[in-house]
């Protein structure tokens, strides 16, 4: 009888097991864009593709008229129209990517921009994501009195949504303020993460600013990973000007929220040339700095950094050189294959989550100078 019982619960262990192996997976949940080609020999470079918007930077001559992109999508995912599609660029187009489950659904905007990076920014322009946080862009004048969006900024706001801390607009790290040096400008806050930031051990979150991308979905696993610095560009610059305003917060931390008595936070302001190839499509934050002993990333031409920013309430005007450790190839400048950063912080060791919660960094009329 003891045989027979344990040969039942036995059978029924082992089919337990084999229907939880055979038990089909729920539905994906996703509706993302996870990758994006357009096969087109003027196009500048891979895109940048962020929450809701996929950006090609192509030269003036390409026709826009007839592109065709395809899309990696999340799996199970659809997307309308479909990959292949041919369609007319000349203005943004709309995708929309479904799950598998069919319960979302998200809307992307895809743009092939003819511009170049601007030389001068001024800091004018912003949008309100979600309701919830300032989206920086760039407003280019076209014929005809019209202009043209160009989505070059970006910054960790998306990232410090996690955190539920931000109330507003005016509570995240990244904000426009309308008194800049002249018109509007940009501040940048280092903030506490509160609660699920020390969960995470990531205590604070450094106001932050740059050209490039920013990945949220790697916030997580990899933060360093999730800054993408730079855009193509076609001009060698020498030399960067502008304006700002600093004021250490009042307690220096670690990464492990110990406070570091007698430190004192520090801003940052520098920008980036450097040369994109089939192994270095851009620089993020893990290979972007500087390394112990100076040492620069082997693609990196050129370097212009503001080090230390002077506290001062008031604003203050800056010159920055470009310092070069290689020649720039005017075959390579002409085919865009260097890309250029500009990047702000308002505390220089954020990237560690280190730094002063309530440091601010004011940043207004900038002009990159170029040979």
């Amino acid at each position: 009888m003891e045989c027979d019982m344990y040969k039942w619960i036995s059978s029924s262990v082992v089919c337990l097991l084999l229907c939880s192996c055979i038990r089909p997976e729920a539905p994906n949940a996703e509706a993302d864009i996870t990758a994006c080609t357009l096969q087109n020999e003027y196009i500048k470079s891979d895109p940048v593709i962020t929450n809701n918007k996929v950006v090609f930077m192509a030269l003036p001559r390409i026709d826009r008229t007839t592109l065709a992109p395809q899309f990696e999508i999340s799996p199970g995912a659809t997307i309308d129209p479909p990959g292949g599609t041919v369609r007319d660029f000349s203005q943004p187009q709309t995708y929309r990517v479904r799950s598998e489950d069919g319960r979302w659904e998200k809307t992307y905007t895809l743009t092939v921009d003819t511009f170049d990076l601007p030389l001068r920014y001024q800091f004018e322009h912003y949008e309100i994501v979600d309701n919830k946080y300032h989206a920086f862009y760039e407003s280019i004048p076209v014929p005809g009195g019209e202009s043209s969006r160009q989505d070059i900024w970006a910054s960790a706001n998306p990232g410090f949504t996690m955190t539920g801390m931000g109330s507003g607009p005016e509570q995240f790290p990244t904000v426009c303020i309308p008194n800049g040096q002249s018109g509007r400008g940009v501040l940048l806050q280092t903030r506490s993460t509160g609660t699920f930031g020390s969960l995470v051990a990531k205590p604070i979150a450094a106001g932050n600013f740059f050209i490039g991308s920013f990945d949220a979905s790697k916030v997580m696993s990899n933060h360093l990973e999730a800054t993408r610095f730079g855009l193509p560009f076609g001009k060698k610059p020498l030399t960067i000007k502008g304006y700002y305003k600093y004021t250490a917060g009042p307690v220096f931390t670690n990464g492990q929220s110990e406070e570091i008595p007698g430190r004192r936070d520090e801003g940052q302001i520098y920008a980036v040339f450097y040369e994109t190839d089939e192994t270095v499509k851009y620089l993020d934050g893990t290979n972007i700095g500087v390394k112990p002993g100076g040492a620069w990333h082997p693609n990196i031409l050129g370097r212009a950094e503001l080090t230390p920013l002077e506290e001062t309430e008031e604003w203050r005007y800056f010159e920055i050189p470009f310092v070069y450790v290689r020649a720039v190839d005017p075959e390579k400048l002409k085919a865009y294959k260097y890309n250029f950063t500009l990047v702000c912080s308002s505390s220089k060791g954020g990237d560690l989550f280190e730094g002063a919660v309530g440091s601010r960094l004011c940043i207004d009329e900038v002009e990159v100078v170029c040979e």
